[in-house]
């Protein structure tokens, strides 16, 4: 809609958005963007940003001058590094809700709330500074507003997507979004094109977030909430920004500390880095996936990001120590990333090589990797090795009497076996 320029005014900086040239021509746009400064110059809060000036260049084209506020995106935030710290997610999260609590109060709808509409200053304890109110709009009487379909597809609430009226609830259900790619690194229906996001927003059940991150301990609590954020009738959702930002405040007990899975300390193969990360380099090429959707000629493999070979490096001073929970955790945030940049056969090879290599270790927690390779397996369209997988990882977790594991591995096999028959039905 417009460009954003840095700029000095009564010694100090601050943004200036200015529309598009061709756009300025446009009245309707001219008076979306009028409404967007008006819209924002209601809203006070420290967590929202704030409007100093708005009105009409010399040229006659309309301008927005705001606070400079720092940081990066929470999109760039979670790209950088990954799902966040359960205190992370829980105070950028509570700062999200009380800036659009504050929108809300002002008798307005943000309509575009996303990760990338967040910006968080790392160099100061992470404050949050909600920008860009492009899509903003008063908050609907009850004779209802003209529907639009507006926004962006990973974070649009059900109704919106059949073109019922914006509301507080489309709101809440972006945050919902915005809390679920923080805890797993990706948001519950990414992937596809617009109409296949819509598609899953409408009819696909979310999977929860300690599913979607089986390696992390995630409490009932905080699940829940972002699950009923996430409901698909509006109804069902928290009602309030504030309340929503109470409850999150207090969804992680006193004294919590996100743990790591308890780990034995295994004989290492060798004393050498080298020569292990080489022998599972070894056993990697040694197995064949049971589902090969394409190959890559010899020499054809992607290339490995900085990001990936940060997290080879580490998976080989894991292998050289020898401990079986530092392999997992390890090989875990190397699936992370792979993922993430959407290598999914290599993210399964690694798994499998990993639930191999540590498969003597009867007291290795390898259902960690098994219900991931499981999840990796049901993206890839293989239903019965995702199946056979879970099956793998819920005797693993039994083996341990680990009452976490089994319920997630319970969850995913029903998932996986519901998936399965709706399949067969069509």
């Amino acid at each position: 809609m417009g460009r954003v320029f840095s700029a000095t005014y009564a010694e100090r900086r601050i943004a200036v958005k200015l529309l598009h040239d061709e756009l300025t021509r446009d009245p309707h746009m001219v008076a979306r963007f009028n409404e967007e400064a008006v819209a924002a110059g209601r809203v006070s809060h420290r967590n929202v940003v704030r409007v100093i000036e708005h009105g009409t260049h010399t040229d006659g084209s309309p301008f927005l001058a705001m606070e400079h506020a720092p940081g990066i995106t929470l999109g760039e935030l979670i790209q950088r590094e990954g799902s966040l710290a359960l205190t992370r997610v829980r105070a950028i999260g509570s700062q999200i809700l009380l800036g659009l609590g504050a929108i809300h109060r002002a008798g307005l709808l943000h309509g575009d709330m996303k990760s990338d509409n967040v910006l968080v200053d790392v160099a100061n304890a992470d404050k949050v500074t909600i920008i860009d109110f492009g899509l903003a709009r008063a908050v609907p009487s009850t004779d209802g507003v003209e529907a639009v379909l507006s926004g962006t597809p990973e974070y649009m609430a059900p109704e919106l997507i059949r073109g019922e009226a914006p509301s507080i609830g489309a709101d809440i259900y972006a945050v919902g979004v915005i809390l679920y790619e923080m805890l797993t690194g990706t948001t519950p229906f990414a992937g596809g094109n617009a109409a296949e996001i819509f598609e899953r927003h409408l009819t696909d059940e979310v999977v929860p977030p300690s599913l979607r991150a089986p390696e992390r301990t995630i409490p009932a609590v905080l699940e829940g909430i972002v699950m009923r954020a996430l409901a698909k009738d509006a109804s069902m959702r928290h009602f309030d920004a504030e309340l929503f930002a109470t409850a999150l405040s207090r969804c992680i007990p006193a004294g919590f500390v996100e743990r790591k899975t308890p780990a034995r300390l295994i004989e290492p193969r060798s004393t050498s880095s080298r020569a292990l990360t080489n022998e599972w380099s070894r056993s990697q090429t040694s197995r064949k996936l049971p589902h090969p959707r394409r190959r890559f000629a010899e020499g054809t493999l992607p290339r490995d990001s900085e990001a990936i070979q940060a997290c080879r490096d580490d998976l080989s001073q894991a292998i050289a120590g020898g401990d079986s929970g530092e392999i997992i955790s390890a090989c875990l945030s190397l699936v992370e990333v792979l993922c993430n940049e959407h290598r999914l056969l290599a993210a399964a090879r690694e798994l499998e090589t990993a639930v191999t290599w540590l498969a003597r270790d009867e007291e290795a927690p390898l259902w960690r990797m098994q219900l991931t390779l499981a999840a990796i397996y049901d993206g890839l369209g293989d239903r019965a090795a995702a199946q056979s997988a879970a099956a793998a990882g819920r005797a693993s977790a039994e083996r341990l009497g680990d009452a976490q594991g089994t319920t997630r591995a319970n969850a995913l096999a029903r998932r996986l076996r519901a998936d399965a028959s709706h399949a067969a039905s069509r």
